[in-house]
C-alpha cells in the first residue's frame, strides 16, 4: 500500500495530532480494513505439521513470519456486531446491544486443505459461552455498550425494516493468536482498539468509543430505500474497435481477477511484488499467455496460481493480432 504524506507546518502537527489520536476517527487512520479475515487469522491458524520435511519445516517459517507481520499492524472490519432486544410498550423503546463479534453471523471461511474443517469464531474477548440461535452464533458475555433507541408504537415496522438493517458496527482491533479456552470451542481473541455503531445511510453515529469526532461514511445501499431512477431506453451506439488495449481496457480486464489473485497469496500466504506478462488475442480478447516475472517466477505454488488466475482474464477485442503488457500487484 502507497502511502502519501503532504507536507504540513510544525504547529498545526503539534496542535492537531493529539486531539485526534483520542478519536475513533484518529485510531482507525492508523488501522487497515480487512474484508476477509482469513488475511489476518490465516497465519495463526495454518497447520504444517510437526514434522522434519522440507515442506513442513518452509511452512513454518513462513507462518511465523507472517504471524509476525500481522502483529505489528491495527486492522478495522465492518460487522453485524448487533443484538437488539424485545420492544418495551410502556418505555416504547428497543434497547440495542454492541457484541464484540467479528464473526456475528457464523464462523469465518477458512480453506479446508490449510486450515482444517473446523469452524473458527474470532470475538474482542472470551465468551462466557457459546450459543446458537436461528443457526447464528450467539456469544454469551461480550456486550461492548448497550443504549436504548425509542421508537414509537406506529414506528416499530418501519424501524424494523427500514433502520434495523442499516446499522453497522466498526471494530478496529489487533490479532496476536490469542485461542478461547477449549472448552469453548475454536476461536481467535482480538485486541480491541475501538467500535462505532452508525447508520450506514445517515451516518448517524449512536455509539462509540473512543467518542466519534464526525459522522460516519455514507454508503448508497440497496436497503436505505433511494428512489430508483427511471430508465430510459436509449439507442445503442455502435462501438468501433480499437488497434490495440487502452491503459483503461487494461485495467478494467485485470481488475476482474482481483479476487483470484487474492486467493493465491491466501491459499499459500507468501507475500511481496507479483509480477506478469500477459499476451492477449486481438479477435477474441482472450488471454493466450501469461508469464511470471521476478519473485514468483518459477514457482510451483503462487507462481503457477498467478498464471492460472491471469489466463481467467477478458478484454475487448481490439484490431491487432496479439499484444502483450505487464502487470503488477503487491500481495499481502
Amino acid at each position: 500500500m502507497l502511502r502519501w504524506v503532504l507536507p504540513c507546518t510544525i504547529a498545526i502537527m503539534l496542535w492537531s495530532t493529539p486531539a485526534s489520536a483520542r478519536s475513533f476517527e484518529g485510531q482507525l487512520k492508523k488501522a487497515t480494513r480487512i474484508q476477509k479475515l482469513s488475511r489476518v487469522i490465516g497465519p495463526f491458524l495454518q497447520r504444517c505439521g510437526s514434522g522434519s520435511s522440507l515442506r513442513a519445516i518452509q511452512c513454518r517459517a513462513i507462518r511465523a513470519r507472517m504471524q509476525h507481520r500481522v502483529k505489528q499492524y491495527t486492522y478495522w472490519s465492518v460487522v453485524r456486531a448487533i443484538r437488539v432486544g424485545d420492544y418495551d410498550n410502556t418505555r416504547l423503546n428497543f434497547p440495542v446491544s454492541v457484541v464484540g463479534c467479528l464473526t456475528c453471523d457464523g464462523p469465518a471461511k477458512l480453506d479446508h486443505t490449510l486450515f482444517g474443517a473446523k469452524p473458527w469464531y474470532v470475538t474482542t474477548g472470551k465468551p462466557r459461552q457459546l450459543k446458537t440461535k436461528d443457526s447464528k452464533p450467539v456469544f454469551v458475555g461480550l456486550d461492548l455498550t448497550k443504549i436504548i433507541q425509542p421508537v414509537g408504537p406506529s414506528q416499530v415496522e418501519n424501524w424494523m425494516k427500514g433502520v434495523l438493517p442499516n446499522l453497522k458496527v466498526q471494530l478496529i482491533y489487533q490479532v496476536d493468536g490469542k485461542r478461547w479456552p477449549k472448552r469453548l470451542g475454536n476461536g481467535l481473541v482480538v485486541k480491541l482498539i475501538g467500535y462505532r455503531l452508525y447508520n450506514q445511510c445517515t451516518g448517524k453515529v449512536l455509539a462509540s468509543k473512543p467518542p466519534s469526532q464526525s459522522a460516519a461514511p455514507v454508503v448508497a445501499a440497496a436497503t436505505c430505500g433511494k428512489k430508483k431512477s427511471v430508465a430510459r431506453r436509449v439507442e445503442a451506439r455502435r462501438k468501433s474497435i480499437p488497434s490495440r488495449l487502452g491503459s483503461r481496457d487494461i485495467q478494467t480486464g485485470m481488475k476482474r481477477i482481483g479476487a483470484r489473485i487474492q486467493q493465491c497469496y491466501d491459499q499459500y500466504q507468501v507475500p511481496g511484488l507479483a509480477e506478469v506478462v500477459v499476451t492477449v488475442e486481438g479477435k477474441t480478447g482472450k488471454v493466450v499467455k501469461v508469464r511470471v516475472l521476478g519473485k514468483f517466477k518459477g514457482s510451483p505454488t503462487t507462481g503457477k496460481c498467478l498464471v492460472e488466475a491471469a489466463m481467467k482474464a477478458r478484454f475487448t477485442i481490439f484490431k491487432a493480432n496479439k499484444m502483450s503488457f505487464r502487470y503488477r500487484w503487491y500481495l499481502r
